[in-house]
């Protein structure tokens, strides 16, 4: 069941020793290095920030004091049977227009300083999915080399079969594949890595459990003119949104997530491994992010949340060789 997006609610407590906003959404741990770096950026930014403010303030209040102790200097007492007029001038109301300016150019600084705050959230959630795309980048290429050199290996037609490979001899290893929102996750090029990883396990005589997880992502969507939920234009508020959610995130039905070319494709599997290789589909769930959600706020875009949902919407290969 897709819930609506909240906004005045604040995460559960998170149980890391990492410290957290109260609005910010459950998210694995950042790496020690890069939290150093980012806590030093908040911190340097604050200090500007602060010194901005304190600076301001002070010359504008000295400004004010100065200009109404000019007025009252300037008054002189009136001639003896001058009679005052109806309103006379009152100083209180100066003191007043000064309270007045003031309070503006705190609100001013108060809002300069809230959208500079919001701009490096954003830049941190840029970061975060950054680091993200590099480590799925990073698992892709050791699949790649790994097939590679088992190409390079393989014995010619006329060669005697090799011994099968000792158990440590395929190591352990993961492929993360992106899932754009609204495709079957087990389907289209899923199956096409899928069934390249499977064939390329057989051929070195892998003997373990390969584990393939769904794990959708929280899309902001509208409901389009058909009536079903789609995208959010990139900029609508995310506060707008009328869910969150994947529309193939029902975990309970495999046929929600596999093609039936797909379950065709690993009942081929496991027949020419010969029961080697133990194939388990599985899925995940919503909170199992690669790349934390942002913070909500009052300038939050559809796009900018949708981006974070793309790199969550993925499918997991795991494999593990039995020892």
């Amino acid at each position: 069941m897709v819930e609506p997006l909240p906004l005045d609610t604040a995460p559960p407590p998170d149980m890391t020793s990492e410290r957290r906003g109260p609005n910010r959404p459950m998210a694995p741990p950042l790496a020690a290095d890069m939290r150093l770096v980012i806590e030093g950026m908040l911190a340097h930014h604050m200090l500007d920030v602060r010194r901005f403010i304190v600076e301001n303030l002070e010359s504008s209040a000295d400004r004010i004091v100065s200009d109404v102790r000019m007025m009252m200097q300037d008054q002189t007492p009136p001639p003896a049977g001058f009679a005052p007029s109806e309103r006379p001038a009152d100083w209180r109301l100066w003191l007043a227009v000064a309270g007045l300016a003031a309070a503006f150019l705190f609100g001013l600084q108060w809002s300069k300083q809230r959208g500079e705050s919001a701009t490096l959230a954003a830049q941190l959630a840029t970061a975060q999915q950054q680091l993200a795309e590099t480590q799925q980048t990073l698992l892709s290429v050791q699949a790649t080399d790994a097939a590679a050199d088992a190409s390079a290996g393989a014995p010619g037609p006329d060669a005697a079969p090799p011994p099968p490979p000792a158990a440590d001899a395929v190591r352990a290893s993961a492929l993360v594949e992106a899932v754009p929102y609204g495709e079957t996750p087990l389907a289209g090029a899923r199956l096409e890595r899928v069934s390249a990883l499977l064939n390329r396990l057989g051929t070195q005589g892998f003997h373990g459990v390969v584990s393939i997880r769904s794990i959708p992502g929280r899309f902001c969507t509208v409901t389009g003119s058909s009536g079903m939920p789609v995208l959010a234009a990139d900029a609508l508020l995310a506060s707008k949104c009328e869910q969150t959610g994947s529309p193939r995130d029902d975990n309970g039905s495999a046929s929600q997530r596999q093609s039936v070319a797909f379950a065709n494709m690993v009942s081929t599997a496991r027949q020419n491994s010969g029961g080697k290789i133990d194939v388990q589909i599985s899925a995940g769930n919503s909170d199992e992010v690669v790349t934390a959600y942002p913070a909500l706020s009052d300038t939050l875009t559809a796009g900018e949340w949708n981006r974070v949902a793309a790199a969550n919407n993925r499918v997991e290969v795991h494999w593990q060789p039995t020892h």
